[in-house]
């Protein structure tokens, strides 16, 4: 167990963490909002031959108050003060207050009076520029808390049951960013040599969780106690409580499609009911994202048209064959449809995978799990590069503009993968398949198959708008670092 005098030098620094994170957040906003407002105005000079005050009868109130208290609001509203969040679900809040904000300091414009001396680009740039000023502001802070000890808030595992210490990484590095878990405790003394190599320090067993947060001020605390007795479960929530500030449960439910649930409290608060929505099962969530897809495809391949060009004359000077590689893959609804790929290996490269496999048994092994090697002895040099970098994938814009694919979604299958779906199959075929994906921003080939089709089957049941976007944001973010791409 770890010692008690480590655990309260590495809280000293901690104590004031909480407030210290949501001071930076209200005055880093405060600054930003005003600093947009005198770009705004600095902007609508450059453009109009007439300069207008913001407004002219009480500039100032507007620069300073008016404006940065009318975003605030709504920041509040959404718990970007307090709320410790996943950042794509920060950042969805921050342009839902950016929006409202914009809208509710024009009411105010109209209600004083003041609308007529305001110039109306000024405003068209305010909202133009709110969202990603404040968006940069928050990633920046999010990388200093992530860095900072002093910004870190101490917290306390509980552990019971066969719990993955990946679940444990998963609330670190997404959930709760700015956490410092001082250590955790085991449902029972047994349980510590499943996870003794971890870095969290083990501290003791559940029945001690009482006297640790007294002796240490603990205001945080995550329970992840996946089977076990949920008569243990409450007992200790009732027991912890009333001694923390935050008390976080990471219930056990499975693969269930989570993402587009609503909570419905019953009877006495004693029941739940969770709402599942299928949203792709909608036709204007189709709409959309058909329109959404179709509109960024057009504006990337008029963007990447001179590289489609040079890779074009790379791949002919490099090797014999055909620039382009066509394979059949199973599109939405089950139909085939001809996936275009720049091709990255040899012309006779289908034929010679079955002596491959034969001669090298680990190989063999290899392409079972992952149906992918990572040393293929078919690819060419421009290929590897390729691959590495992902432009082989680009010529599929053209499938999306088919109408065969779309810009994120599922990878496309062949006809033999389709049995490795099994009943998840019918999940596949709800959504078309596309050229990026949770698979291609989680491990891409790093994945084993069964993962893949997990995280296919997930995204078609759990789809919005806003992942769409936050998996092209991820997707740039591991296209540059090469993560898992081969």
């Amino acid at each position: 167990m770890m010692d008690s005098k480590k655990v309260q030098a590495e809280l000293k620094y901690n104590k004031y963490a909480h407030l210290l994170c949501t001071t930076l957040r209200i005055v880093l906003d405060y600054i930003i909002v005003v600093l947009v407002v005198f770009l705004c105005e600095k902007l609508r000079d450059v453009f109009l031959a007439v300069h207008y005050a913001v407004p002219l009868s009480r500039p100032d109130t507007y620069r300073f108050v008016i404006l940065p208290l009318c975003y605030m609001t709504f920041a509040n509203m959404y718990g970007l003060y307090t709320k410790r969040q996943q950042f794509a679900d920060e950042i969805l809040c921050v342009l839902k207050a950016s929006c409202l904000g914009t809208l509710a300091a024009t009411l105010v414009l109209y209600l004083t009076q003041d609308a007529a001396s305001t110039s109306r680009l000024f405003i068209t740039f305010f909202a133009l520029l709110i969202f990603p000023c404040i968006s940069v502001g928050r990633l920046i802070l999010k990388n200093i808390v992530k860095n900072n000890r002093f910004l870190a808030t101490p917290a306390l595992i509980l552990l019971g049951g066969d719990v993955d210490m990946k679940v444990v990484e998963e609330i670190h590095h997404t959930i709760s960013v700015g956490y410092n878990y001082i250590g955790y405790l085991s449902y029972n003394i047994v349980q510590q040599s499943q996870i003794e190599e971890e870095k969290i320090p083990h501290l003791g067993i559940w029945e001690d969780a009482p006297n640790i947060i007294k002796k240490h001020g603990i205001d945080d605390v995550f329970i992840i106690a996946h089977k076990l007795p949920l008569a243990g479960i409450e007992q200790l929530v009732a027991t912890l409580q009333p001694l923390v500030k935050h008390l976080s449960i990471v219930p056990t439910l499975g693969r269930l499609p989570l993402n587009s649930v609503d909570l419905t409290i019953m009877l006495d608060g004693r029941y739940v009911m969770l709402n599942l929505h299928n949203n792709l099962k909608i036709w204007y969530n189709r709409l959309g994202k058909f329109i959404f897809d179709y509109m960024i495809t057009i504006l990337l391949t008029i963007l990447v048209a001179p590289i489609l060009l040079i890779i074009a004359i790379a791949i002919k000077l490099d090797s014999k064959g055909p620039v382009f590689f066509v394979q059949d893959r199973i599109g939405r609804g089950g139909k085939h449809f001809n996936c275009y790929k720049f091709r990255s290996m040899w012309q006779d490269a289908e034929k010679r995978l079955s002596q491959i496999l034969a001669d090298d048994p680990a190989l063999q092994q290899e392409w079972n799990t992952f149906h992918k090697m990572k040393n293929d002895p078919r690819i060419t040099r421009v290929g590897k590069f390729l691959r590495a970098t992902s432009l082989d994938e680009l010529p599929q814009l053209f499938n999306v503009l088919k109408g065969d694919m779309s810009l994120v979604g599922p990878r496309p299958c062949c006809e033999s993968e389709v049995i490795d779906y099994g009943d998840l199959i019918e999940d596949y075929y709800i959504v078309r398949p596309a050229i990026t994906g949770l698979w291609q921003t989680s491990g891409r080939n790093s994945l084993d198959f069964s993962d893949r089709v997990y995280l296919d089957t997930w995204y078609a049941k759990n789809w919005t708008p806003w992942l769409d976007i936050v998996i092209i944001w991820k997707t740039i973010k591991v296209v540059l670092k090469k993560g898992g791409a081969y």
